[in-house]
């Protein structure tokens, strides 16, 4: 924790600094106070640390700051990520607004209200506020629009490489999000089928996106988020047709019968994941 607005920090910056480190596990130094242990230790972070840098009356620690001479892709993403929210901001739309479109286009879910959170959470739509393969999808089919003259001139290969390169910019600028990450993978590999001209395998693809994610961060296996998104979506892809009946019915009637089924999949998937987790079942 800096105490100071300065210097300015950013992602991808090396800190140095002098200062007593305490476990993340440590008892509240007053009543109500947040211990973040077991979130901490899901994002890697073994110790904390107050630092009020040289120049404040408090000063007990040195903080130097050094800057990356080739900063990453995943940095120079980041703060593509941070101009876009500023560029939200200004765009000028109400507060609210630009909270709501900040949490569904980045993840960035901190600049939302706490009413308004808990309001989404009681509807049952809580996940609208968090990044999933909804949303990739949603991005994917607006960006096939925008190339969709591409296939009318006979470049279907193209649009489509183009639209793989979107998606996964997309997936970088949001940070890599398990759920962002595993549907990218998964819109990698039924493009690249056709491309190919090869069929694909749902499951396949989930697997292999899984894979992907625990061989660069095996933690992510522990994680809530990758636990409830890859199950959400494994009982889709082997229940929900099922759940269909094969005779014939009226359109409308097979649209909402197959979102029930996705629905009830979906819930029946993840239930034993949430109640362990958050000790609740979603009705």
């Amino acid at each position: 924790r800096l105490h100071a607005a300065l210097p300015a920090i950013e992602v991808g910056d090396t800190l140095q600094f002098v200062s007593v480190l305490e476990t993340v596990d440590r008892e509240p130094r007053f009543p109500g106070e947040f211990i973040p242990g077991r979130q901490a230790r899901r994002e890697g972070v073994t110790a904390v640390a107050e630092l009020i840098p040289d120049g404040c009356a408090e000063s007990h620690a040195s903080l130097n700051v050094i800057k990356p001479d080739h900063p990453g892709i995943s940095v120079w993403m980041s703060r593509q990520r941070e101009r876009f929210i500023d560029a939200i901001y200004e765009s000028g739309i109400s507060a609210p607004s630009a909270a709501f479109l900040t949490a569904v286009l980045t993840g960035e879910s901190s600049y939302l209200d706490y009413d308004l959170k808990a309001t989404f959470a009681t509807a049952g739509i809580a996940h609208i506020l968090a990044l999933s393969g909804m949303h990739v999808s949603v991005i994917a089919f607006m960006v096939s629009l925008l190339f969709f003259p591409l296939g009318l001139a006979g470049k279907r290969r193209m649009a489509m490489a183009l639209t793989i390169f979107v998606l996964w910019s997309y997936a970088f600028m949001t940070g890599l999000s398990p759920s962002v990450f595993r549907a990218v993978v998964m819109a990698t590999v039924v493009f690249g089928g056709i491309m190919l001209r090869r069929d694909s395998s749902p499951l396949n693809s989930l697997c292999l996106a899984a894979i992907v994610i625990l061989l660069f961060s095996p933690d992510e296996l522990f994680s809530p988020g990758f636990q409830l998104s890859f199950a959400a979506v494994a009982a889709i892809i082997m229940f929900a047709f099922e759940l269909t009946p094969g005779w014939k019915m009226p359109v409308f009637l097979r649209l909402i019968w197959q979102w029930m089924a996705v629905c009830i999949s979906a819930v029946a998937g993840t239930a034993a994941i949430s109640a362990w987790h958050f000790h609740q079942v979603p009705v």
